[in-house]
């Protein structure tokens, strides 16, 4: 029986290849080596390279937890400190794209002044006002800070 033969049997797959055991080397002629006796180990003993495996797997996992703390530390947001200078005032700055706005809160009564005008004549619309006010009146310290605020952008 033809090779051809036994490949059609297979129905409808002509892409599928057949291999036959002669069509390939033994596959422990790979393995061998004409040098070596093959039932030689030499010197060599299972309990220095278990030891040096161990050892390696040991550093490996204090590198690990070294690094697990590391991240842990520098994952966490900085602490931040507020300065007041000496009038008593704390300082903040924001931006978004080409804008900017530094704040000056002190205690106080309640003053909000938006580049030189009071926020009232500042912000026309009464949503703005409220949006502005809203951290204040959350905290409850609504007219216990003054505000300075100059706008730019």
């Amino acid at each position: 029986e033809r090779k051809e033969d036994k490949i059609a049997g297979y129905g409808n797959r002509p892409h599928a290849i057949t291999l036959f055991p002669g069509d390939y080397g033994d596959m422990y002629d790979a393995w061998e080596d004409e040098n070596e006796d093959a039932d030689d180990f030499g010197d060599y003993s299972a309990g220095d390279d278990t030891r040096e495996l161990t050892e390696e797997l040991h550093r490996q996992e204090r590198v690990r937890l070294e690094n697990k703390e590391r991240w842990k530390k520098n994952s966490m947001p900085p602490v931040r400190v507020s300065r007041i200078d000496e009038r008593g005032r704390a300082f903040g700055r924001g931006g978004r794209k080409t804008a900017t706005a530094r704040v000056w809160i002190q205690p106080g009564f309640g003053n909000i002044v938006v580049n030189r005008k009071d926020f009232v004549e500042y912000f026309i619309r009464l949503s703005d006002r409220e949006h502005l006010m809203e951290p204040l009146v959350v905290t409850r310290t609504c007219g216990s800070f003054d505000l300075h605020v100059v706008v730019e952008g």
